[in-house]
């Protein structure tokens, strides 16, 4: 009987063990995924000015950059939430301790950029500096 439980209890560690794995993965996936979208969806927001002047239709001159701007960091404040959230739902799979004030500074500084840029009525140079903005992120 106690080789049963044993092994039973063995299974099931290799078992959850494997599920963490696969959460860390998953969520890897899912964040430079989204992370990549709004890299995407913003990569046209520093020439919005000469495209429309050259009648270029992009995303971001259709729906505009202000749209562009709240969808991107409106993205990007998701995955943080969520990176958090799996910190806090699945510590054994995550560095709490790492991932949550991280990312929360993180998410705190794009809400101020994404202020910046509201408040800078999106000039050029705002635009510019928030497409930097997210980069920058990107590589933290």
């Amino acid at each position: 009987m106690e080789v049963i439980v044993t092994v039973i209890v063995e299974n099931v560690a290799v078992v959850l063990d494997r599920i963490q794995n696969v959460s860390a993965v998953a969520f890897i996936t899912t964040f430079v995924t989204l992370f990549s979208l709004v890299i995407a969806i913003t990569k046209d927001l520093p020439d919005v000015e000469g495209d429309r002047k050259f009648e270029i239709s992009t995303f971001a001159t259709k729906v505009g950059v202000r749209n562009i701007g709240l969808l991107g960091s409106g993205l990007l404040l998701i995955s943080y939430i969520g990176s958090i959230a799996a910190a806090l739902y699945m510590p054994q799979a995550f560095r709490g301790k790492f991932m949550v004030p991280v990312h929360t500074v993180l998410a705190l500084c794009l809400i101020y950029q994404a202020r910046v840029h509201e408040r800078a009525k999106y000039t050029q140079e705002a635009i510019a500096g928030y497409y930097r903005f997210v980069w920058n992120l990107f590589y933290a």
